[in-house]
């Protein structure tokens, strides 16, 4: 009897549900938190402060930003994921995000909590030692006593707990303005978690295909090239996401200062990847190679080479909008993942054929393409698609 996708996903999640000891919230915590709800209008249930404690919430959030980014895929894709895969928040002490497959048509997306809470926790410190007058909690000493030096230092003790296996690390609150900007960034950074391992369902099939020419020969292994395609297409599925549809038409300067966001965050998030997994490993390419991709790929070769010039300390910092006043110059590949996401009847085939024959179809499917010279077209301004 075939395994339907709810059973793989509950067996693939079974092997890494062992819940990582979280430091249960102080008493002062929990009632600055109480009082900052209340002021909100949203007060804060104490059972619900129970179940973010235990990690419950994050498992929460992992399937609720799947099917946030579920909403911004073709028709095609949705109903396939329906059909085929399950996604699962697994609280565990490993860091992970995975894509597996039953062999018989099911999928499983897994992603801990670990890894959710190693972001949030040093993003929270990331941006502590910038703002110190933004910090009212700080569970090791009064909160004045933070300064930048300890908060610092505090990134690199959450990395080697995390790299030992502990998912722990110090506790600190940011005040209102702070905690919005800590959110939205890692809102984004989330999404794109979660994006890079629906993306795999994708890049996996089109790895196979004539169509990965467009990824040059130098980005190593099978797998190494699965987790760049992946990664750009996780990139543009957060994008959709994060783009607001409601309202008028932004300005070229807000939807530049958008995109420089989004950037940043996405920067950010390779960085802190960077302090807990350094360099390249069998399966995955260098953090640092992977932005520097995903910024080649989506907006141009320049991107990617202003990256690496402040990461060589050539340039001492970011300046993004000088790049966007050169142009978004999307490589090949940039091109054909927009495409993808956006060209329903394309994506329908792939996903019907692949269903039907299995993926060995995908390179008929790219040499019928070549054969009428399909060039998917770049966009002319940075735009959600």
């Amino acid at each position: 009897m075939t395994e339907t996708p709810d059973a793989f996903a509950d067996r693939i999640a079974a092997r890494f549900d062992i819940p990582a000891e979280l430091e249960p919230p102080s008493r002062e915590l929990q009632d600055l938190l109480t009082a900052r709800h209340a002021a909100l209008g949203e007060p804060l249930d104490p059972a619900e402060v129970e179940r973010i404690s235990s990690g419950l919430g994050l498992v929460t959030l992992v399937e609720r930003i799947y099917a946030e980014l579920l909403g911004y895929c073709p028709p095609a894709l949705q109903q396939f994921c329906r059909d085929h895969v399950r996604v699962r928040g697994v609280r565990s002490i490993a860091i992970e995000g995975a894509v597996y497959s039953s062999g018989s048509g099911s999928y499983a997306v897994i992603v801990t909590t670990s890894l959710m809470i190693l972001l949030s926790k040093i993003k929270k410190f990331v941006f502590a030692e910038n703002h110190l007058d933004q910090v009212v909690y700080f569970n090791r000493r009064p909160a004045q006593e933070l300064t930048a030096e300890l908060a610092r230092a505090i990134v690199y003790e959450i990395a080697a707990n995390f790299r030992a296996g502990e998912a722990r690390g110090p506790i600190v609150m940011l005040d209102e303005r702070g905690s919005q900007v800590v959110h939205g960034m890692l809102d984004f950074q989330e999404g794109f978690i979660v994006g890079h391992e629906l993306g795999h369902l994708l890049a996996d099939h089109l790895l196979r295909s004539m169509l990965a020419n467009g990824l040059h020969s130098s980005f190593g292994s099978p797998s190494h090239r699965s987790e760049y395609l992946a990664d750009i297409i996780g990139y543009q599925l957060a994008r959709r996401r994060d783009f607001d549809h409601d309202g008028p038409e932004p300005s070229l300067e807000t939807r530049m200062g958008i995109e420089i966001a989004r950037i940043s965050s996405v920067c950010e998030f390779f960085e802190i990847l960077e302090l807990a997994v350094p360099g390249a490993t069998e399966t995955h390419p260098a953090p640092s190679d992977r932005i520097a991709n995903v910024l080649a790929t989506v907006y141009g070769e320049h991107f990617g080479a202003h990256y690496n010039a402040v990461r060589r300390q050539e340039i001492a910092t970011f300046d993004w909008a000088p790049q966007f006043a050169i142009g978004v110059k999307p490589s090949f590949m940039g091109r054909l993942v927009h495409a993808m996401l956006t060209n329903e009847r394309q994506i329908a085939t792939m996903l019907r054929e692949l269903a039907e024959r299995g993926p060995t179809v995908l390179a008929d499917i790219a040499a019928r393409g070549a054969a009428k010279g399909n060039d998917p077209r770049p966009p002319d301004r940075p735009s959600p698609d």
